[in-house]
């Protein structure tokens, strides 16, 4: 997605430039002033703005129960972050980023200084080897400047996610469409992975969402999906409703 706004920050760290835009009522990090890595709209930081992050929230209504412990890979600008806060405050939310510099920019310019309790730790999340187990949601979001980190897609990444969740715990994933001609391969790899429970939604900003299930994904209820859908979306102030009517089983 193409920047608008004028730049109000910009930084360097080993990889590059973070900058920071802002056009009225919304802010952008992006990582070289071509593209949107992340967005919030200032007033209220909560309520997603694109629609792939409405379909990575929509994991919270997938969930057997209310989930407890959460974790988040790549931060951006935390747009993730404050949403599942505000949905629940007292969420155990944990979030992996590699970058010091993306911390710092978000935190100062993307108001995650002014969000509930949330732990941010300093370390690839492609790497990192020590992950805590438990997780009732795993949000995977890795990108670099210019594509998606291929390392959502490896099974040695993606089963030390599962490894990280609960029973009955759900990892999402956000893949990038212009990459589509390596998903069919990927999806097979993936469902064999997970014993052939997975969901996806695919949404018109160019993005792919799976949701991979670590038991068994449940069976899909248009009604019941919309009307969980809207209880969220009143929580997040975003119309969640589209999404969730996308969402379908994949073999």
């Amino acid at each position: 997605m193409a920047i608008t706004g004028h730049e109000i920050h910009r930084r360097y760290d080993g990889l590059g430039a973070i900058q920071v835009f802002e056009d009225r009522d919304r802010r952008f990090l992006s990582f070289d002033g071509d593209a949107e890595q992340s967005c919030i709209l200032i007033e209220r930081p909560w309520s997603p703005v694109y629609q792939y992050c409405q379909a990575m929230l929509m994991a919270y209504a997938l969930c057997e129960r209310p989930p407890q412990r959460a974790l988040l890979a790549g931060l951006g600008g935390g747009s993730l972050v404050h949403c599942l806060l505000r949905i629940d405050p007292t969420i155990e939310l944990d979030v992996l980023e590699y970058r010091a510099e993306v911390i710092a920019v978000a935190q100062e310019y993307f108001l995650l200084n002014q969000a509930p309790a949330h732990r941010i730790h300093q370390v690839d999340a492609t790497e990192f080897e020590a992950l805590p187990q438990g997780y009732e949601l795993i949000f995977s979001d890795l990108f670099h400047d210019d594509c998606m980190n291929p390392a959502q897609l490896s099974l040695d990444y993606t089963r030390r996610c599962r490894q990280a969740l609960s029973r009955r715990g759900i990892l999402v994933l956000n893949l990038w469409l212009e990459e589509k001609w390596a998903y069919p391969d990927a999806i097979r790899a993936l469902s064999r992975e997970f014993d052939g429970q997975l969901l996806g939604v695919e949404v018109p900003e160019g993005n792919l969402v799976l949701y991979l299930f670590n038991d068994r994904a449940p069976e899909l209820n248009p009604r019941l999906l919309q009307r969980q859908a809207r209880d969220l979306g009143r929580r997040v102030e975003a119309p969640l409703q589209r999404v969730a009517s996308a969402i379908t089983r994949l073999d």
